[in-house]
């Protein structure tokens, strides 16, 4: 194995419609499933350093070269405690440099008062996506395949459409995957499933893909925006029955 695989998440949503609220003549239940990406398949670019956080950096920093020194260890969580532990790994990787004293010090460089939100578009879903079936009997029904639109979704996320006013009076907003049902199911996010005169009955709907970006591209672009940070040993990172998983030892 040469590369990092890693298995990125989707939320789903799903919703069981009777024959007698549909309304196109199908004497069918239907089966509604609307497909969320998870933020870690979603690219950003990182905002630049603002005078006020490279003034708190520059004052944390500086701080470790009086008397007595605060240890660099104690300087980053104190700066990490204003700025968020990802921000502030970001930012001391990107601008504490060495005074060519044998000390450090802050670049500057870059920074800017305010920089409009932007991203970068979708990085880490597949071109296909495969719905299936886990029936309580242990059979296994492939029920869709959805043709994913990376492009179109990544169009969606420019948040440069929300500068028009006039999208947003009278209650108008634009019609993004994420807002409106029938564009999710436009750019592959969305399906609606004929599932016969009685809903089957299933242990677990399965929505699974396998992309072609390369994981530690993806995680290294999350890390160099500053959105990735080191988690305490044992901290729950997802949820069973909406617990989080913790680990209690064996005596």
């Amino acid at each position: 194995m040469t590369s990092v695989e890693i298995l990125a998440p989707l939320r789903l949503e799903t919703r069981f419609v009777p024959p007698s609220l549909r309304t196109d003549g199908v004497n069918e239940w239907m089966l509604r499933l609307r497909v969320y990406p998870d933020e870690f398949s979603i690219r950003r670019s990182a905002a630049p350093p603002t005078p006020d956080e490279l003034d708190r950096l520059t004052e944390v920093v500086s701080r470790m070269s009086a008397v007595p020194p605060l240890s660099e260890a104690d300087a980053f969580a104190s700066f990490a405690s204003t700025a968020g532990a990802g921000r502030a790994h970001w930012l001391w990787r990107a601008h504490v440099v060495a005074d060519g004293f044998g000390g450090l010090t802050v670049d500057r460089t870059g920074e800017a008062a305010h920089v409009p939100f932007s991203v970068h578009g979708p990085a880490g879903l597949p071109e296909q996506l495969q719905v299936w079936f886990i029936h309580t009997n242990g059979t296994r029904q492939l029920a869709a395949t959805l043709a994913v639109k990376v492009v179109e979704i990544g169009k969606d996320l420019d948040l440069g459409m929300f500068d028009d006013e006039a999208t947003l009076s009278a209650g108008e907003l634009p019609h993004t995957w994420w807002l409106w049902y029938q564009r999710a199911k436009d750019v592959g996010l969305g399906v609606d499933l004929d599932i016969g005169l009685v809903p089957p009955s299933l242990d677990a709907l399965v929505v699974m893909g396998i992309g072609e970006t390369d994981a530690a591209d993806l995680v290294d672009a999350h890390n160099t925006t500053g959105r990735m940070a080191v988690l305490a040993p044992g901290t729950p990172t997802n949820t069973v029955a909406g617990e989080p998983t913790t680990h209690t030892a064996e005596p």
